[in-house]
């Protein structure tokens, strides 16, 4: 086990590592941290996986920046990341913006992409409503304690109401809001202009990754990830009823079941 920072040309990104064997790499959703693989990172490490845990730049522990990000620049973070752990290849798995990340690596480094797992996500960020809420977010960001009160604004719709209202949901929330008043708003809201506009729709059919896509029965993107594996000849869906946005978490059990049944 492991924790500590990537060195970049000008930041740095904290990782979290544990286990050995296989390389595996979990990346975490827009304004959330490495933390909400919890559950997936101690499961995986007991299966006989080296987990890779990493916060995407101005997020969680990593550095912030004062400039936009792009989907692409975070590809390289990836490629950077791989290099550091001197792992040559390694299986994906992504929600939400870590997914759409995952999906832009499959595209544009192949060689260093095993298998994908990419749960609520999908391959744009150019859609006029998507960019418009990427837009609120930015404000609410910019705003006193932006971080912890776009959580608050996020939290109903990334988890269900039972896991919510739970020990184990009370316990999360703790542990994030305090992860998110720690957080550069500012930064973070660099990453989420930067990630808009991002679109790889048209290049999805050259990933030749096996691809496992879950969806959250009670999510809307849930729709978006059905009707994209009816067009990857890799890629199959499978749905967790009742799971929200962040399916790994409010559904931990049933999807590390499902994790584990494709890369185990």
């Amino acid at each position: 086990m492991h924790a500590g920072w990537v060195p970049l040309a000008d930041r740095r990104l904290y990782c979290f590592e544990i286990g050995k064997g296989p390389p595996v790499l979990l990346l975490h959703g827009m304004t959330s941290a490495g933390i909400a693989w919890r559950a997936q990172g101690i499961a995986l490490a007991n299966a006989g996986f080296r987990v890779i845990v990493p916060d995407m730049v101005a997020h969680g522990a990593s550095d912030p920046v004062d400039r936009p990000v792009t989907v692409p620049e975070l590809v390289s973070d990836l490629r950077a990341i791989l290099d550091h752990f001197e792992a040559d290849r390694a299986d994906l798995v992504g929600v939400s913006m870590g997914g759409t990340v995952s999906l832009a690596a499959a595209v544009e480094m192949p060689e260093r992409v095993n298998r994908l797992v990419i749960v609520n996500s999908g391959p744009s960020t150019a859609l006029p409503e998507f960019q418009a809420m990427l837009s609120k977010w930015a404000v609410t960001l910019r705003g006193q304690d932006g971080p912890s009160k776009l959580l608050d604004e996020l939290w109903p719709f990334s988890v269900n109401k039972v896991f919510s209202e739970s020990d184990e949901g009370r316990q999360t929330y703790q542990i994030w809001h305090a992860v998110a008043a720690k957080v550069d708003g500012q930064a973070m809201a660099h990453v989420v202009e930067g990630v808009a506009g991002f679109d790889i729709t048209e290049r999805l059919p050259t990933i030749a990754a096996e691809m496992l896509l879950i969806g959250g029965g009670a999510d809307p993107a849930a729709a978006q990830m059905r009707a994209l594996s009816a067009t990857l000849p890799n890629a199959r869906y499978d749905e967790i009823p009742g799971a929200k946005h962040l399916a790994n978490v409010d559904e931990a059990d049933a999807f590390t079941q499902r994790l584990l049944g494709l890369l185990g």
